[in-house]
């Protein structure tokens, strides 16, 4: 069946709040066009590698998916809440911090997230997204447990960039230490890459 005629008129308000501009607007033909490569929900869910540097501060604390888009358009604010259970948030779910979710291990993983959506991420990339948003807090209290995750043996290469920019973002002379550490021990080019890029950080600082 055809799609339903569009009825957002003149409203940009999904596009003007997009976090990362995935949403462009529309084409010459009234079409809308989204780019997908620069949507939260495709980053956090569907990318199965590295989340481009430039995006992770815009994913804030949203470890899977976004929905900003739907929040604000002015359409669903006329929507009925359901209240059927299938759609509601797991109890767990509502305690379950960042810094759990990346030392979760697969029992872990199967636990919480057994017949959830929030499998099709994987506990990889669940751990990577959990990195980024503590990244995003700049709460220097995550160092210590940042500094462990990258420094041990039994987390990742994908992970572990993602936490040496976390590092990088939280700042500090422990997480510089961290860093520092990691760049003489560290042997994954991928990780090398993160880790050179999180210390500029702290080069540029000293200029700011």
């Amino acid at each position: 069946a055809p799609c339903e005629e569009t009825r957002c008129g003149t409203c940009t308000a999904c596009v003007d709040a997009c976090p990362t501009g995935a949403l462009l607007g529309r084409d010459e033909t009234g079409a809308p066009v989204i780019d997908a490569t620069r949507c939260i929900a495709y980053l956090t869910i569907e990318q199965k590698g590295p989340i481009p540097r430039e995006f992770r501060p815009k994913i804030g604390n949203r470890i899977f998916g976004c929905d900003i888009c739907q929040v604000v358009c002015p359409w669903n604010s006329k929507a009925e809440p359901t209240t059927d259970p299938v759609f509601q948030t797991r109890e767990k779910y509502l305690t379950l911090t960042p810094r759990e979710l990346l030392c979760f291990e697969l029992p872990d993983y199967v636990e919480y997230f057994s017949k959830s959506a929030m499998k099709r991420a994987k506990l990889p990339g669940l751990r990577r997204n959990a990195a980024v948003v503590i990244g995003n807090t700049d709460d220097a209290s995550a160092t210590p447990l940042l500094t462990r995750r990258l420094l041990g043996e039994e987390e990742l290469p994908l992970v572990r960039g993602h936490i040496a920019w976390a590092l990088g973002q939280i700042g500090g002379d422990a997480a510089r230490d961290a860093l520092e550490q990691a760049s003489q021990r560290e042997e994954d080019s991928y990780v090398l890459e993160e880790i050179r890029a999180a210390r500029l950080r702290f080069a540029d600082a000293l200029h700011i």
